[in-house]
């Protein structure tokens, strides 16, 4: 029932206060003013109560709160049953259903639970409306035998949008769900089946949702034909991910298999769970290179073929849209001898490629400075660029130059794994002079670090030491923070196969470079609006005798020193705690007046 202005006015009007003053207000503030004010947030409240009541309805992860709300729907030995006896009425019970966005059920359901038969009984009162008329969404995870799918199937309607169905153990209520879904709900567009029970048997469930864009089916057990018949049935698909089993490869002049240019699939993202890269290949010959812009191609039996992994790279070249390309490979069969990363960048789509993911141990055989560098040159427009960042079987690494050379070529980058020799500086490191490097986040491995050199000497302790004095140095620092200004995130990459000290002593080099840039990069920002601070101290501090400059100069040292002017709060919690070092004589006394000045 909406409340007005008068209503709340009234409320406000019995609102007391000890003799009609508080204390928090100041004495000069009358009840009248506090009243006032407490009339406002009142009106603050009532407007935030919808949005509150939205978010709260928005996802369910079961029937029984919307359900409870009938007044014929009653719990009786622990489960909700249908009462017809009493008087229908569908107020509160309509208003909330349109708040209903999306249906998460995970597990089995709760306890007391919906008994099967209310969802239907509550159809058949309404003949012809939807009980969940806003309905976009539907996920169910890992959803037991004993789950009784019927009490799904009155919620569908024309609405719904997206379907995620995961473990589901049910062999015959996924068929059965999206049968009910291309009759009822045929405007479905986003559809992923993970870790189902007879996947080829989706393709007959399904194809009657000729609008549906997006499919997911992470079984492994889908062979080729049933990807050849994803577009007689399904037009308008444009995003798949598909594991697809070996099979052997169609007779060219197989009807059944026979693609003319117009039939050619419009797919833009594909992504390929295969034991093969033949499969792969076969796939991308029934695809339009000019229409494909997401590639992802995962290895589920380690072995490629090197032959056909050639073929498959090949293939990759002729893809002129590409902008993001994904290789999870762990091994390649012995005599593979490809330069990967030079051949990829041969790519059509070289100068537009905004993402470059290549994750296994032993498919990169050449990986060095020489190598990043001319990757950087082909591919200016990189975004996010994941090398493999252990076991280069030459034993070369790249070293930091690398990573000024992505930045120098790459303005755009904001993401970057690389393995590393060390952090030594490179020697020509001042020739460098970009400084507008959009890069955020490096994850590195260091070869000095899993190498097993440093676990020779007795003292563990000692030797780790010993390494980060040697490489987190002023120098470093001073140069990440000259040429990557927007940077703070560092992090150790943890590779299968590496000492976990090893990574730790990683880690622990990243988090101290990373302290220090942090402590720089406040500096920059406090630089900004230092005037704006000095407006502030002038308005706090009429004195304008020496004093009073020392006490701004005291104030605006401090923030140079490297306070966050981004948040407030940052500026009291550093304020209060010790710098390593010595503090100025005047850092106590700079403490006191910046709590003066932003505690109130």
């Amino acid at each position: 029932m909406p409340v007005n202005d008068d209503v709340l006015r009234l409320i406000c009007l019995f609102i007391r206060t000890d003799d009609g003053k508080d204390e928090r207000l100041g004495a000069s503030n009358s009840i009248n003013s506090y009243r006032d004010r407490l009339m406002k947030s009142a009106q603050a409240f009532r407007a935030l109560k919808e949005p509150a009541l939205d978010a709260l309805w928005h996802t369910l992860p079961s029937f029984v709160p919307l359900f409870s709300l009938h007044p014929n729907v009653v719990l009786e030995n622990g489960q909700y049953v249908i009462n017809p006896t009493k008087k229908i009425h569908w107020g509160n019970f309509d208003q909330y259903a349109l708040r209903v966005k999306c249906m998460l059920l995970d597990k089995v359901p709760p306890s007391p639970e919906i008994s099967p038969y209310v969802a239907e009984f509550l159809t058949r009162l309404r003949p012809g409306q939807v009980l969940l008329p806003a309905l976009k969404s539907l996920h169910l995870y890992r959803i037991s035998e004993k789950f009784d799918g019927s009490t799904l199937l009155p919620v569908i309607s024309g609405s719904l949008d997206t379907v995620e169905v995961n473990a589901v153990h049910n062999k015959t209520f996924v068929t059965t769900l999206l049968c009910y879904i291309g009759q009822f709900a045929p405007n479905i567009r986003v559809l992923k089946a993970r870790r189902v029970e007879r996947p080829a048997q989706l393709l007959r469930a399904i194809q009657n949702l000729y609008n549906l864009n997006t499919l997911e089916v992470e079984n492994e057990t889908l062979n080729w034909q049933w990807f050849c018949s994803l577009h007689s049935h399904l037009p308008n698909l444009r995003h798949i991910s598909l594991g697809l089993s070996e099979s052997p490869i169609p007779v060219p002049n197989d009807s059944t298999h026979e693609y003319s240019r117009t039939e050619t699939p419009q797919f833009k993202l594909i992504t390929l769970r295969v034991s093969g890269p033949e499969t792969a290949s076969l796939v991308l010959d029934h695809v339009d290179p000019l229409s494909l812009e997401v590639l992802t191609v995962k290895e589920t039996k380690p072995g490629f073929n090197p032959e056909a992994f050639a073929e498959l790279l090949a293939k990759i070249n002729q893809l002129t849209s590409l902008t993001r390309l994904t290789m999870e490979i762990r091994e390649v069969s012995a005599g593979f001898d490809v330069d990967v990363l030079q051949t990829l960048s041969w790519m059509k789509c070289r100068a537009s490629l905004e993402e470059l993911n290549l994750s296994g141990n032993k498919f990169i055989t050449k990986l060095s400075d020489q190598t990043i560098a001319d990757l950087a040159r082909d591919l200016p427009a990189l975004k996010r660029l994941y090398l493999p960042t252990w076991h280069c079987t030459q034993g070369v690494y790249p070293t930091l130059e690398s990573l000024l050379l992505l930045g120098n070529h790459c303005p755009s980058l904001q993401e970057v794994r690389l393995p590393l020799q060390d952090l030594h500086l490179p020697p020509n490191h001042s020739k460098f002079t970009f400084s507008n490097n959009s890069l955020q986040t490096i994850s590195i491995s260091l070869a000095s670090m899993f190498s097993g050199n440093i676990y020779s000497i007795e003292s563990m302790e000692r030797a780790r030491n010993d390494v980060l004095a040697r490489q987190v140095t002023p120098q470093l620092v001073e140069m990440l923070y000259n040429r990557f200004p927007k940077l703070s995130r560092i992090e150790a990459n943890h590779t299968h196969g590496q000492n976990p000290r090893g990574y730790h002593a990683t880690q622990e080099i990243c988090d101290r470079i990373l302290g220090h840039l942090n402590f720089g990069h406040s500096c920059t920002k406090i630089v900004l609006c230092i005037t704006i601070l000095d407006e502030l101290l002038l308005e706090a501090f009429h004195d304008r005798t020496n004093e009073g400059k020392q006490n701004r100069d005291f104030i605006s040292g401090v923030l140079a020193l490297g306070l966050d002017d981004e948040d407030v709060g940052i500026v009291i919690s550093v304020a209060k705690e010790d710098h390593e070092g010595h503090p100025s004589s005047g850092y106590a006394k700079s403490r006191y007046i910046l709590e003066q000045i932003f505690v109130e």
